[in-house]
């Protein structure tokens, strides 16, 4: 009985270790094959709109990065974005840019 199971056990442990052999093999070759990719970079992204040439026009036309998404998510983000940075922002009433004097909410 205990042959028997010792038996299974060693060709299962045998079994594994070729696998494992296997995959460290195979990950060698993939490492390899990663470091030999050069990467990509790219240095100016020119946008050549005046080329565009348009016979009809309808739909949209998304130039650059451009957030997709439902109204109400896209506000939040938006108010999240100005109540991270609302202590940057600078409001100048009319009547400090007439008498040449420091917006109202600038630092002193």
């Amino acid at each position: 009985m205990y042959v028997y199971a010792y038996h299974h056990f060693w060709e299962r442990l045998q079994k594994l270790e070729k696998e494992i052999s296997k995959l460290k093999k195979e990950n060698k070759e993939l490492k390899d094959k990663v470091e030999a990719v050069r990467p990509v970079s790219i240095d100016k992204v020119e946008y050549k709109i005046h080329e565009l040439h348009v016979d009809t026009l309808s739909g949209t036309l998304n130039v650059g990065l451009t957030a997709n998404g439902d109204e109400a998510s896209m506000g939040e983000v938006i108010d999240k974005i100005v109540e991270e940075h609302r202590s940057n922002v600078v409001v100048e009433d009319e009547s400090s840019r007439d008498n040449n004097q420091p917006p109202a909410n600038a630092s002193q």
